[in-house]
């Protein structure tokens, strides 16, 4: 139990007491001339911190709005780029599962559960920082008033128990849309080149090898189309208008809509490949392995998403919104619609494992 500690230095004496360590980590210190003046100040310091949480925390009892009230608690106490890679991790551990309901109405047997499955689907670093994360929200519940379980003691994975999902990770459409989204509003301007291949990546569900042999005349926009293999691919609407914008923007070399109308202006004027950097090179496949790697666990996002899952989940996603297995055998060059049966069946065993 923390006593009321007397303090002496050359210029007097005073009394100082640390108050209960609140769920963000950080240590709070009162002062005083006396020992009742050190009293009181307890006495109006867990008033304050009543009232701050009785007017702060969420309209509901959601796990994800408590995650997110623990967060706001410690701006300030925890580096932007830290805090924010968390509040990323977490968001995409927990969000999806269903653990994200009611806090009120999780188990310890749930929690103990979802351990193991983060040990398989998380780097062991990352696992820590999950748990750590969700045992203070438990505990910012409790104080504010909710009649949650106590997992404070519920053990962690191991390391040697922390394996990752081994057929790699097949991310949902929200995940797809994410890592999309962040690589186009980041502009590129960390990664170059190798961030627009992923894009056009994400895009397409292409693979890195296949992207990087599109030429500039490859692109016809006016169609809606790319050529892969002497085939026209369908690009959606968004793609379109990225790839439009990088046109314009001169980053990406390629015919416009009307020049596209004219087949032998493409043929004349736009022989390079579309995706090369300003030395004339393609990306190797390892660097942009490397750029996937580094972005993703930017964003905190799970292990395993490598280019084949993304083409994977570009399929899902395409599944999702009525394209027919059949249509997708074609488009990907597949001799028969039971590969997309596979990619089907390998994403919901992935869900219930994971």
């Amino acid at each position: 139990m923390r006593k009321i500690r007397k303090v002496t230095t050359g210029s007097g004496t005073y009394f100082v007491y640390d108050l209960v360590v609140d769920s963000s980590g950080k240590r709070k210190r009162v002062y005083g001339k006396s020992i009742d003046e050190v009293k009181k100040k307890i006495e109006a310091a867990e008033q304050e911190r009543k009232h701050s949480l009785s007017y702060q925390k969420p309209n509901n009892t959601n796990l994800r709005e408590y995650i997110m009230f623990y967060f706001k608690s410690v701006v300030g106490t925890i580096h932007a780029t830290r805090l924010n890679r968390l509040i990323n991790i977490v968001d995409n551990a927990v969000s999806r599962t269903p653990l994200n309901r009611d806090v009120q109405s999780i188990t310890r047997e749930e929690i103990a559960e979802f351990y193991v499955k983060l040990s398989h689907k998380y780097s062991f670093k990352d696992v820590i920082d999950i748990i750590d994360v969700l045992r203070k929200t438990f505990a910012l519940a409790a104080e504010s008033g909710l009649e949650v379980v106590d997992i404070s003691d519920i053990a962690s994975p191991q390391k040697e128990d922390v394996i990752p999902y081994a057929s790699g990770y097949i991310m949902a459409e929200k995940e797809l849309v994410q890592l999309r989204n962040y690589c186009i509003q980041e502009n590129c301007v960390m990664y170059g080149i190798n961030e627009l291949v992923l894009i056009f990546c994400l895009f397409t569900g292409l693979r890195f090898q296949k992207a990087k042999t599109i030429h500039s005349y490859d692109v016809n926009l006016e169609k809606k189309i790319i050529v892969v293999d002497d085939k026209p691919f369908p690009l959606t609407e968004e793609c379109c208008q990225w790839l439009e914008q990088m046109r314009e923007s001169k980053i990406l070399e390629m015919p416009s809509a009307q020049e596209c109308t004219d087949s032998s202006i493409g043929i004349t004027r736009y022989t390079n490949l579309l995706f090369v950097n300003k030395l004339g090179n393609s990306p190797t496949v390892n660097s942009l392995k490397g750029t996937l790697t580094a972005i993703t666990n930017r964003l905190g996002m799970p292990l395993g998403i490598i280019s084949k899952t993304i083409h994977q989940a570009v399929i899902i996603s395409e599944l999702e919104k009525g394209v027919s297995e059949k249509e997708l055998a074609k488009r990907y060059g597949y001799k028969t619609e039971r590969a997309i049966s596979n990619i089907r069946a390998a994403y919901i065993l992935q869900n219930k494992f994971l």
